[in-house]
């Protein structure tokens, strides 16, 4: 039976692994006859009785993961020798949306995990030298990012370093990244 953990939707698939998928902002699934054409951007398919589970997302955000349900993420914070957070502030539990809304929502550790101070090192933290991520290569490191995309800013700042530094490029108009989006 598919069932949904937050932002998750759990796949139940045979020999006990799930397909785990997070759509996240543009993602879609459809349930479609495996002879119909495909949606653009469509990244995965699961073929079922002549049907397809076809996932399409035209921001290349959405994640879909094949795993035990023992790799789900309580699990894994267990099994992890070094645990790097994006930040150690919780992210605020706003009480959004009715009350009936509010009800259905996760209460578990996995969960509410978001919403809990922590003590862990940060990734800022690692890159100024403040405290070590891995000690040696035995340890298993896992970064949590907490939903922040600051992967995608490091290695941005690394491409605009290489770029100064080997003058290439050119300024970009700072209004092409800025959009009033009020009425």
């Amino acid at each position: 039976e598919v069932s949904r953990y937050g932002k998750d939707l759990y796949f139940p698939l045979d020999g006990d692994r799930l397909l785990v998928v997070n759509l996240m902002l543009t993602g879609r699934l459809h349930w479609s006859q495996a002879s119909e054409a495909r949606p653009k951007r469509t990244f995965f398919l699961l073929g079922v009785d002549g049907h397809e589970l076809r996932y399409s997302d035209d921001r290349h955000m959405g994640r879909i993961y094949y795993v035990r349900p023992e790799e789900l993420e309580s699990e894994i914070y267990d099994r992890a020798d070094v645990v790097i957070g994006t930040s150690n502030l919780a992210v605020l539990n706003y009480a959004l949306g009715t009350q009936e809304e509010r009800d259905r929502r996760p209460i578990d550790d996995n969960y509410m995990r978001r919403y809990t101070n922590r003590n862990h090192t940060t990734l800022s933290q690692v890159l100024t030298g403040e405290k070590p991520g891995r000690e040696n290569d035995a340890q298993t490191t896992l970064h949590h990012n907490f939903s922040a995309g600051i992967q995608f800013a490091a290695v941005g700042y690394l491409v605009y370093r290489y770029a100064r530094e080997n003058g290439l490029g050119h300024e970009l108009p700072l209004e092409w990244f800025q959009q009033d989006i009020r009425n």
